[in-house]
């Protein structure tokens, strides 16, 4: 990670990233994994509300994540998840689930059995929510 990432400040909060990482280093006595860093991170992102899109650019950039582990790494993460399929549906609410199953599939890089899943989800949180359908 270059210098000038790892000690910039999040504008959102004012955290400075090198700050954080020695505060957790004398509080808990050791150094957090990578890993570790990027599960923080992304709680953090999805508690602030953004949507598995955004916070996978976030990734890419800050941790140079591959591609390739977004798919089960943002299994964890089912409220940003959710998030992007209702931004996929507020897009083009007239698309059929089928469409938008395909259009979640190739986002996220899921099949389109998991994203048909994830819209099923979707439609179950907002009956149970609000009392009506996506």
């Amino acid at each position: 990670m270059s210098a000038l990432k790892y000690n910039s400040v999040n504008p959102a909060n004012g955290i400075n990233l090198m700050e954080n990482y020695q505060r957790c280093q004398s509080q808990y006595g050791y150094l957090l994994h990578k890993s570790d860093y990027r599960k923080i991170g992304c709680s953090r992102l999805e508690d602030d509300g953004h949507d598995e899109m955004f916070i996978r650019k976030a990734l890419r950039v800050h941790w140079d994540m591959e591609l390739s582990e977004f798919g089960v790494f943002f299994e964890g993460y089912p409220e940003a998840r959710m998030r992007h399929v209702e931004v996929l549906h507020k897009m083009r609410p007239a698309r059929t689930d089928y469409a938008l199953a395909l259009k979640l599939s190739k986002n996220l890089g899921i099949s389109q059995s998991q994203a048909t899943v994830w819209i099923e989800r979707v439609h179950n949180h907002r009956k149970a929510s609000q009392g009506s359908d996506i």
